[in-house]
């Protein structure tokens, strides 16, 4: 919806001070028979309500539009912005565009702002372009745009607030991560396909049923809906589940900003990682996400979108922590058997201890990571202790 607001441009013409002269002078020339000085203000006057009633008319018909070729990205990573504007009338009008932007969405062209402006004849459009570069980590809005429209020679103009506002997530920046290693927990021995036990979590997909198979393989829901009978895909039996557990509370007490921005680079470089590998990934926090369809919580799991729900997250979140890691996870994160945690912290206290010993009664033994050993494995740092594998 647009909101529209009267804006006036200082010129000679536009002064109410000199048109009342303009009119006291129109009434002196007629009194002193001074023809040419009347036509003159009537012209004048002429001129003047002309460019009112065209500014008036060019706020009509007028279409604009916020683009952008991505609405998710890495820290430090381009994005186009594109201002679509498009006069659907035979009027010609002038446009002015200011555009609403998050600081840390800089731009590469010279201007300090994102502002253009256009000359728009009958039924013509516009496109107004500019590179942006994310800066930091976060969920950011373009929008909304100021359109002031008008007549061709800027005596008025009429500002139209367009509401339209477009969301950008930036991921956590990627960062190049030394070699490290996860165990893997075997619930059956070896892979499903070369051991008669077959793993019955892990179910790729169905196929059509074979005699020679058991029954307990078929699936139902999918022989129904395929009209005959599906027997259940099963994946390997050795599997990699992973659940990323980020200590918001530690960074926040320490003020620990540029801390606390590693490790999240860290902790989104190493779930890339474990998913490009095949690994079931899932992550928490106990922070504060912007947004109120964010998440603090993503379950391990395995599906397409699983990454980008666990890079949102990232990114939304803030250094401000809801409620102590050990309550949080006692609550609310239901960790599954066998899974392997990583979980990182400022420093290991006596905090720590206490969510190691809860995950480890859970059967979900964890590696710790500290500060220290982020730089460690960021290859920031050197002579450090490794991380510690409670498992």
């Amino acid at each position: 919806m647009d909101t529209v607001y009267d804006r006036r441009v200082s010129s000679l013409y536009t002064t109410l001070i000199l048109l009342i002269i303009i009119a006291i002078i129109f009434f002196a020339a007629l009194l002193n028979d001074g023809s040419e000085l009347a036509v003159l203000s009537i012209i004048i006057f002429g001129l003047t309500g002309s460019m009112k009633l065209w500014t008036h008319i060019s706020r009509f018909k007028i279409r604009s539009s916020i683009l952008i070729d991505r609405k998710r990205l890495f820290a430090g990573d381009q994005l186009s912005l594109m201002i679509s504007v498009e006069n659907g009338k035979f009027l010609p009008v002038g446009v002015q565009l200011d555009v609403t932007a998050s600081r840390i969405l800089h731009w590469f062209s010279g201007n300090a702002e994102l502002k253009a402006e256009d000359t728009l004849l009958w039924n013509q459009r516009a496109l107004f372009h500019w590179k942006l570069q994310a800066k930091a980590r976060g969920a950011y809005s373009i929008g909304p745009l100021r359109m002031a429209t008008g007549d061709l020679f800027g005596f008025f103009q009429k500002e139209i607030k367009n509401g339209e506002s477009v969301q950008v997530i930036v991921y956590p920046r990627l960062v190049p991560l030394k070699p490290f290693s996860i165990p893997k927990r075997d619930f059956f021995g070896v892979p499903g396909g070369k051991h008669p036990v077959h793993d019955p979590v892990y179910i790729l997909g169905t196929a059509d049923y074979h005699y020679s198979r058991p029954a307990k393989y078929i699936h139902w829901k999918a022989s129904a809906r395929h009209c005959r009978l599906q027997e259940k895909i099963f994946d390997s039996t050795e599997q990699e589940k992973i659940f990323i557990i980020l200590d918001v509370e530690q960074f926040a007490e320490n003020k620990a900003a540029e801390a606390f921005e590693k490790t999240l680079e860290v902790a989104a470089s190493m779930a890339v990682h474990l998913r490009r590998r095949g690994s079931a990934v899932g992550f928490a926090a106990n922070g504060i996400l912007t947004g109120a369809e964010a998440s603090r919580i993503v379950p391990v799991s395995r599906t397409s979108a699983q990454l980008s729900s666990i890079l949102e997250a990232m990114a939304r979140l803030k250094m401000e922590r809801c409620e102590p890691l050990i309550d949080f996870l006692r609550r609310t994160v239901r960790v599954p058997s066998g899974t392997t945690c990583v979980l990182f912290v400022y420093r290991s206290d006596a905090g720590t201890n206490s969510v190691m010993g809860h995950l480890k009664r859970r059967n979900a033994p964890a590696l710790l990571y500290t500060y220290e050993n982020i730089l460690v494995l960021r290859g920031d740092s050197a002579d450090v202790t490794p991380p510690v594998d409670e498992g």
